[in-house]
């Protein structure tokens, strides 16, 4: 039997849903060195070294870290979203990272505020 509110109305189950995990904060960054020194931009500078690198593999790498740190943050994206996170894949590799810092650590004060 379920409880009844104070206007005599069932009251709504709690959502039982398990969370997902709290994606782990990145930065804040106060140098542009700070932000360059992050697994994605490790990754970025490896590509280059790399003989295989092409014209376009630089913002794959960040569309992708883009798109993995907005699934983390439970983001859903709709399609101007996927235009906008495609042109800033383009961008610099700090942008890119302090962005995805953004993405983290608001979920992670959302999530520590739950």
């Amino acid at each position: 039997m379920s409880e009844l509110s104070a206007w005599g109305k069932p009251m709504p189950r709690p959502d039982l849903t398990p969370l997902p995990p709290p994606v782990p904060a990145v930065g804040p960054y106060d140098t542009e060195r700070q932000a360059l020194d992050e697994p994605m931009a490790r990754e970025v500078r490896a590509l280059h070294a790399s003989p295989n690198y092409r014209r376009g593999d630089q913002a794959a790498v960040q569309l992708r870290h883009l798109r993995n740190a907005c699934t983390a943050a439970d983001i859903t994206l709709g399609a101007q979203d996927e235009r906008i996170l495609r042109w800033l894949s383009d961008q610099d590799t700090a942008v890119v990272q302090v962005v995805i810092g953004w993405i983290a650590r608001a979920y992670d004060s959302g999530w520590a505020a739950r």
